[in-house]
Parts: structure tokens; C-alpha cells; sequence
């Protein structure tokens, strides 16, 4: 198959963020293609199974994947594929993480694919992103964690127990999408795990986050035994 290189390097950003939107990839490639023209490449790259793509169910917006033709044809990770279940949260990870990137005070942000399965263990145990940073001079790292829908207790507790005695991080970030999840993760957290917990895992529900006007500041937090806003942390 004969493929244009140039249009193929518009695919670029989709081995870094894995799932985006037309308009994100238009703004995240170093190629300089119009809207429309791209998304007359993306049709053409779909029916070549180079690129495949599905709708968000709440903001319509057509995302955008590789396929294992697109990871070979660019030459990224193959363990950057996608699963169909988890489509939308992979898409909502990348959102986040993109959005906190542009505030300044993150240098750097490791997706799942990217990070040392040594490191961070396998399965379950891994985080969604791994994210590195500054703030008054002092460097940081924290790992990020997207929870869209109620997992078992046992599981949810051994995750952040990993966390609490995982000396490679130092803060966990935990997001939820609606208030009656985000209240019974914490109710758990504080009925469960060991005093000070809180001081290194910060939990923050954003109803926003499933909208089309998704906004980081829109969510509320809990950090350090008390109630914070987004842009008080950061």
C-alpha cells in the first residue's frame, strides 16, 4: 500500500495521546493541514484500517485512533492500541492530561503505553499516566487516575494502598466524573485506608468532564483533609 508520508505524519500525534478528536489532532500535528482537508485523510486512512474512530456518546465528536496498521506504518509502540471497552475512558484520559499539560506547571506526562510495566507494575496496578512537574521550585511526580465507573472495593483499596507505599511518585490524582462516585471513593478512603492518606492522594470530582464545555476549573477537590478548588493546587 502506498501511503503519503506527509499526510501520514499528520497521524503523528496519535501515537503520543492515543485517541483524539479531529479538531486536537488538526492542532497537535507539526503538519499543516486544514480541518476539512484532514478529515478528508482521516476517511481515507479509515477505509485503509490505518486509523479507526468512533463517536462520543455525550459531545458527538468523532475520535480518532491508530489500528495496528497505523502503529506499524508510523512506527510507534503496538501496545499503544486501544480496546473497544475502553474506548471512552482512554479518550477522557487524554483530554485531561492534555488540558493540565497546557496550565505550565507540567513538564512532562507519561501515558499507560509509555511507562515500564517494571516500574509500575502490571494489569490493575498501573496507572492511567504518569505526570511530572514543578511548582515553587520544587520538582514532583504524580501518577493520574481516571474513574468513570465503580470498581469492587478490594480493588480500588489495593490500588491506593500501592500507591501509598510507592516511594516513585509522590502524589496520586484521582478524577471523577460525578459527584456519587466521587463521595463513595472517599467515604471508602477514609473509612479504609491509613491516617495521612490524603496527604499524598488528592481526589477531584468534575461534572463537567462528559460535556462538550469541559473545564478543569469547574471541579471541586479533596486534599489534605479539606475541600480545594483545581486552580488552588495548580
Amino acid at each position: 500500500m502506498q501511503v503519503n508520508s506527509l499526510k501520514l505524519e499528520a497521524l503523528r500525534p496519535l501515537g503520543k495521546w492515543r485517541i483524539l478528536d479531529l479538531k486536537s489532532l488538526m492542532e497537535l500535528s507539526e503538519v499543516p493541514i486544514g480541518y476539512w482537508n484532514l478529515h478528508k485523510i482521516i476517511k481515507r486512512f479509515e477505509k485503509a484500517k490505518v486509523v479507526q474512530s468512533f463517536k462520543d456518546p455525550w459531545t458527538k465528536r468523532k475520535m480518532i485512533y491508530l489500528e495496528a496498521l497505523g502503529h506499524g506504518l508510523l512506527g510507534v509502540e503496538k501496545n499503544c492500541t486501544i480496546s473497544n471497552e475502553t474506548l471512552l475512558h482512554d479518550s477522557k484520559v487524554s483530554l485531561v492530561l492534555r488540558m493540565m499539560f497546557n496550565r505550565g506547571i507540567f513538564k512532562e506526562v507519561l501515558l499507560e503505553h509509555e511507562l515500564s510495566r517494571k516500574l509500575f507494575f502490571a494489569g490493575e496496578l498501573s496507572p492511567d499516566a504518569i505526570m511530572k512537574g514543578e511548582k515553587n521550585g520544587k520538582k514532583f511526580s504524580m501518577a493520574f487516575e481516571l474513574e468513570l465507573t465503580r470498581k469492587a472495593h478490594e480493588r480500588a483499596l489495593a490500588k491506593a494502598k500501592h500507591y501509598l507505599n510507592f516511594s516513585l511518585v509522590d502524589y496520586v490524582f484521582y478524577q471523577f466524573c460525578s459527584e456519587g462516585l466521587f463521595q463513595s471513593y472517599k467515604k471508602l478512603f477514609l473509612e479504609k485506608l491509613p491516617e495521612g492518606w490524603n496527604n499524598k492522594i488528592m481526589m477531584f470530582c468534575n461534572t463537567s468532564l462528559m460535556s462538550s464545555c469541559f473545564s478543569l476549573e469547574n471541579g471541586k477537590g479533596f486534599f489534605k483533609n479539606r475541600e480545594v478548588s483545581f486552580a488552588e493546587i495548580f
